[in-house]
């Protein structure tokens, strides 16, 4: 876990949920904190809007990554946030073996019944801090590397 995953845990505790506790977390890290992220997040918290999809964790990450690597221009390349993107979903799928809310928590969360579920067995949401915690890592480990131009190796 590095500060920036210790951050994402932070935030969660504080009450940003997955997706805006990455992404604050990882732009605080990399200079790029604004107070419209959290906003920008938080359709995607939920799995989208408790649709049971993308968990919000890996979208919060895929925006940090689209800050850090994401192109401000039409002329600018998109390949370095692209195998940003490719390498942080494999990473995260493989170790929670799935990027989908409903199969990770084990609840679909649009469900009124399923939510209230969720949050008796699950309380301060621990598996969506875990999370996020371990998303908001595994971006700043991306973004640590592609800055120093390391081998894909030395994430694992």
């Amino acid at each position: 876990m590095n500060h920036t995953g210790n951050k994402a845990q932070e935030l969660f505790a504080s009450g940003f949920f997955c997706a805006e506790s990455v992404l604050k977390a990882v732009a605080m890290e990399n200079g790029a904190d604004s107070d419209v992220l959290p906003a920008i997040a938080t359709g995607f918290c939920g799995g989208m809007s408790r649709h049971a999809e993308m968990c919000g964790a890996v979208t919060g990450g895929i925006m940090g990554l689209g800050l850090v690597f994401g192109r401000n221009t039409v002329e600018d390349k998109i390949q370095s946030c692209y195998e940003a993107v490719t390498e942080f979903l494999k990473t995260f799928k493989e170790l929670h073996g799935s990027l989908n809310c409903k199969d990770l928590i084990g609840y679909d969360l649009g469900v009124a019944e399923e939510l209230e579920k969720f949050r008796i067995e699950n309380p301060e949401y621990e598996k969506c801090t875990r999370f996020s915690m371990d998303a908001a890592s595994m971006v700043q480990e991306i973004i640590n590397c592609k800055k120093k131009d390391c081998k894909k190796d030395s994430l694992t």
